[in-house]
């Protein structure tokens, strides 16, 4: 039975919550700085009991909590804390320079360990349904960007869940995520760029899809998985730079659609491989897999084994062992985790790239997100487009001014292959292959008098008016009159 004493909804909206105007430091701080150790570790001590873990914004005893655009800077220890809360939400909230705070380090040398989480849900009792929605939430600096912790170690209610979905953490000193006691887990679209993923032994089911883990630390675990019933890794891009680390994905149950780099030991340690590119390991490409279907295995330097040698259509490429695979068909890729072109691609002609990504309304804080796709031909030529929030996808007849469609327009200038990376809302990869077409291309300025087509080298002479002559006096434009026409 829930505690009576819990309010029924506490609501915080907007607003920047500055660490520095209380005036705490924390070791390491950079300068100017008035950090001063005493024989009691009286700062270290002062900035725990101010901040500790109830956070530069606190809410606790309730039974629904929504944090909304709420921005903390300067934290020492947590940023936004949520504690005895049932159903508590953090959603377009934003946080940087927080302490880089190590846990372990801080109690080695002060004697008192604590560290700076961003996003954090405590649990105090069992009777806590547990449950935190991160929503469209940014973080750069601290040690850990989402956290789902517990002081009820051995008991955990079976609806404890914690969802991060459409947010990005940057130079997390320890984890990006930390998740060691909730049941569910569930991480979309979102990006970590410095700072692993750490899913505990408490976890029993966890989906994560639409990852973009690179860094130094990068890399997804499950601990030992001890519960571990559903552990999915899908959709997915994974690099890590560190060669200490023993895999860039640790026990998961399932891998697919993942692209991975690993200068530690292992790519992926997992059961089941599916769709799956490996470009990087030390030793072994996957180890303690059962089947392992449509994966391509592709080193550079031509080092270690494969690890495995059963599945279907698995090809190797510059690996020392490649236990009898065949090498892949000229441009062949396994992942198909994102919209491509289809078969039929032309060269000159334009092709849309839509993506689901974060939900957004045409308002100043979804315009100022990004969408890049990067195209590189496979003669090395590198081609960078600006996506779009997209609304549905179809505003143009339905007049939608929300939605979750984020847009890229491609034209190939060159027939061969293209590969291309999106990254900003949405992080995906993708290949097809251009066919030459006798279409006259684009206009393009060749130091000549006259633009030429880049299609044809036709020279391109202009005659008449233009149209429209009027700035954006076109009856397709919103509110241009139906006169407009040309």
């Amino acid at each position: 039975m829930r505690s009576a004493q819990k309010v029924d909804f506490i609501e915080r909206h907007d607003g920047i919550l500055d660490g520095n105007k209380d005036v705490v430091d924390w070791p390491g701080k950079p300068e100017p700085s008035v950090y001063v150790v005493g024989s009691d570790n009286e700062a270290v001590w002062k900035a725990r009991q101010l901040h500790g873990n109830n956070g530069l914004l606190g809410i606790g005893k309730a039974k629904r909590a929504l944090a909304k655009n709420i921005t903390t800077i300067n934290a020492v220890s947590d940023g936004i804390c949520f504690s005895d809360v049932d159903y508590a939400i953090a959603e377009g909230c934003g946080s940087y320079d927080n302490a880089p705070i190590n846990f372990g380090a801080v109690e080695a040398d002060y004697g008192i360990p604590f560290q700076s989480t961003v996003y954090k849900y405590r649990s105090n009792s069992p009777n806590d349904s547990g449950h935190i929605d991160v929503i469209d939430c940014y973080a750069k600096g601290g040690s850990i960007g989402v956290q789902y912790s517990s002081n009820v170690w051995d008991i955990q209610p079976e609806d404890s869940t914690v969802i991060v979905r459409d947010c990005s953490f940057e130079d997390m000193g320890q984890n990006g995520f930390h998740a060691e006691h909730a049941v569910n887990v569930e991480i979309h679209d979102t990006d970590f760029r410095g700072g692993d993923v750490f899913i505990g032994n408490k976890t029993e089911n966890a989906v994560l899809d639409g990852l973009y883990v690179e860094g130094r630390h990068a890399r997804i675990t499950f601990r030992q998985a001890q519960n571990l019933k559903t552990g999915i890794v899908r959709d997915s891009t994974v690099i890590c730079s560190d060669a200490f680390v023993d895999a860039a994905i640790h026990n998961a149950i399932e891998v697919e659609g993942c692209y991975v780099e690993a200068a530690g030991r292992e790519a992926i340690f997992a059961d089941h491989v599916r769709n799956c590119e490996i470009r990087r390991f030390a030793q072994r490409a996957v180890r303690g897999v059962k089947t392992m279907d449509t994966v391509l295995i592709d080193t550079a330097n031509g080092v270690g084994k494969v690890g495995f040698s059963g599945g279907t259509n698995v090809y190797v490429r510059n690996v020392s062992d490649n236990e009898g695979y065949p090498p892949p068909p000229d441009g062949w890729r396994p992942i198909n985790n994102a919209p491509t072109p289809g078969d039929d691609a032309m060269q000159w002609q334009t092709y849309t790239l839509d993506f689901d990504g974060p939900q957004g309304l045409e308002d100043r804080a979804t315009f100022e997100k990004t969408l890049t796709v990067t195209f590189t031909h496979e003669d090395g030529r590198v081609m960078v487009v600006p996506g779009f929030f997209a609304a549905d996808g179809n505003a143009g007849e339905t007049g939608a001014t929300s939605g979750n469609v984020w847009r890229c327009y491609f034209t190939p200038p060159l027939e061969g292959r293209w590969d291309w990376q999106a990254s900003g809302v949405v992080s995906r990869s993708g290949t097809f292959q251009v066919a030459p077409s006798n279409a006259r291309g684009a206009l393009a300025y060749d130091g000549t008098e006259f633009l030429k087509w880049a299609g044809t080298g036709e020279t391109f002479f202009k005659t008449g008016v233009g149209s429209p002559e009027n700035f954006l006096g076109y009856y397709e434009f919103d509110n241009t009159p139906d006169s407009h026409k040309y």
